[in-house]
């Protein structure tokens, strides 16, 4: 795949993005310097260049991916098909986790991970970490506890959009740290893979009833941009952001640690834990 990297990508305001850029603050930024790369992606930079089609654009924002020679990228296709009582078709089911996400998984064939609720696409050499999973969505052996358990270097890329809005590992620390406002729920359904077709249980680790995310995780972004603890540049619209894994857990919980409602809305006392799951379009966890 070749595309003009002088070419401009997006607009904002009398600014343009192409992809050369995008791709000199990665490397400056030393996303190619680890063996794990977790991406969330978003298209906050501006508005797309119109001579462009979609998947022209796509395909150059892909290129810049692999350009970095990463050994192994990571995407989320998060469909929490059995929350909303839905069928998971590994193939078919469509992702709600951005543009970038579901043109890697089909046009570029990355390979999906097999769970109903959080699957992720991955790219690369370890693809262990997709196919070794557990029945936790988010806590043991899900792909996130095999990146934490891995002893690779790993770290994790925000390309348009900001940590506080979709860093989906900060949950995974929250079910290791058992924290008292969220609980295990086993979530029942269907799986097509091919012309195979199978009842499973997968359990994710939810948040009770009422509890709302507060403002701690962009105090959390803050922080770790402020003790250069996050590589970060606003570009366009948007922003390009890197953490590595240790780092991002350190501060994390060390938050979580100080103040164990630091992270949603207001204290939670409740002395009984939720039962029962009301079935719903949940889009992020």
């Amino acid at each position: 795949m070749t595309s003009n990297t002088k070419q401009h990508l997006f607009k904002y305001g009398n600014q343009e993005i192409n992809a050369e850029t995008i791709l000199e603050i990665l490397r400056n930024f030393n996303s190619d310097q680890c063996d794990v790369l977790y991406i969330h992606s978003g298209m906050q930079f501006g508005m797309p260049n119109l001579e462009l089609s979609r998947s022209e654009l796509l395909d150059s924002l892909a290129n810049i991916l692999y350009k970095l020679n990463v050994q192994t990228l990571i995407m989320p296709s998060y469909t929490f098909s059995f929350c909303n009582d839905e069928v998971f078709d590994i193939a078919l089911t469509r992702s709600s986790m951005g543009a970038l996400n579901e043109h890697l998984r089909i046009k570029h064939n990355w390979n999906r991970s097999h769970d109903p609720l959080m699957s992720n696409i991955l790219f690369g050499d370890k693809q262990e970490l997709i196919k070794d999973i557990g029945k936790n969505s988010i806590g043991e052996r899900s792909t996130f506890d095999l990146l934490a358990k891995s002893g690779l270097k790993v770290k994790f890329l925000f390309l348009g959009p900001r940590v506080h809005d979709c860093f989906t590992y900060m949950h995974y620390l929250e079910a290791m740290e058992k924290v008292p406002y969220r609980y295990n729920y086993d979530f029942e359904g269907v799986v097509v893979d091919g012309e195979h077709q199978y009842v499973d249980k997968y359990s994710l680790f939810i948040r009770d009833e009422g509890v709302e995310a507060g403002g701690g995780a962009k105090i959390y972004e803050n922080i770790m941009i402020e003790r250069k603890l996050a590589k970060y540049k606003v570009l366009g619209g948007g922003a390009i952001t890197v953490l590595d894994i240790e780092s991002a857990q350190n501060m994390y919980i060390e938050l979580l640690r100080e103040s164990p409602n630091f992270y949603i809305e207001e204290v939670f006392n409740t002395p009984f834990r939720s039962k029962t799951f009301k079935k719903r379009k949940m889009v992020a966890l």
